[in-house]
């Protein structure tokens, strides 16, 4: 296989919206990087799945998942990603049909990873657990034919710890991608055509309170409204907690942003 100018390689995403938008950024990447992307369900030399561990059935489904892929092509390298390895390190001791496995910080290596794996090399699991000091994982937004939204992730982690939740062992610490380059980021997907921009997050709410200096969601919108091509702006979800007067003002003194507001 690793004669391959240019394998092939699918994607199939479990979970939120976050995990969406991760996996459209990993589609730009691994073509970057000479793969053809093809469908899921066709037959590939590189299946990419990107897991869930929010519910017992989410694990359940990404496991059916990896031996989904496997059944399709066993000659095939499946890479298991995100949440599930993160969550259970111990994975690949009971899932034998994965060849490559990532946690939630190692994603932007995963193209490298793969490739290494198609020449032979043996890959030990790639799945670091959280500190303190963990910084937000920029991957990089790119256009999405497909789509006629754009999704843009600007925020991931979350502090809370909910007796009810792992998302924080999944996710790591609250962390922001930094205020200027998610203008950055707008400017792109003004500039590429797309009308609408969805932002999404983790705790969305608590968009920027880790930056230096302090930020806010408040703010970032009020800018984003500014970049021109877009016309609306919606936020994926946010918390009842999360609303503010600041926030409210912002989104009532501006038409882009819509008023449609997930609660998760």
């Amino acid at each position: 296989m690793s004669c391959l100018a240019s394998p092939k390689v699918a994607f199939h995403t479990l979970g939120c919206k976050v995990n969406y938008y991760e996996t459209e950024a990993l589609r730009g990447l691994f073509r970057r990087e000479g793969f053809e992307l093809v469908d899921f369900r066709e037959k590939a030399d590189v299946y990419v799945i990107n897991t869930c561990t929010v519910t017992h059935l989410a694990d359940r489904k990404s496991r059916q998942a990896v031996r989904r892929a496997k059944k399709r092509n066993p000659a095939s390298i499946v890479a298991v990603i995100g949440c599930y390895p993160q969550v259970n390190p111990g994975a690949p001791a009971f899932l034998p049909e994965a060849d490559v496995v990532a946690g939630t910080s190692e994603r932007l290596m995963l193209p490298a990873l793969v490739r290494r794996k198609l020449e032979g090399e043996d890959i030990s699991p790639q799945v670091s657990p959280y500190g303190q000091g963990a910084l937000f994982e920029d991957l990089p937004w790119v256009p999405e034919q497909e789509r006629t939204r754009a999704f843009l992730k600007i925020q991931d982690g979350c502090n809370q710890f909910c007796s009810f939740c792992i998302v924080p062992l999944a996710r790591g610490p609250l962390r922001s991608l930094p205020f200027e380059k998610g203008t950055e980021y707008l400017c792109e997907i003004g500039r590429s055509g797309y009308r609408e921009v969805i932002l999404t997050g983790i705790h969305l709410g608590l968009y920027g309170v880790d930056l230096d200096p302090p930020s806010s969601l408040a703010s970032f919108l009020a800018d984003a409204v500014k970049i021109p091509g877009i016309e609306r702006i919606r936020l994926s979800s946010i918390e009842p907690t999360d609303f503010h007067d600041e926030l409210i003002g912002v989104i009532k003194e501006n038409e882009k942003i819509c008023r449609h507001l997930h609660i998760p």
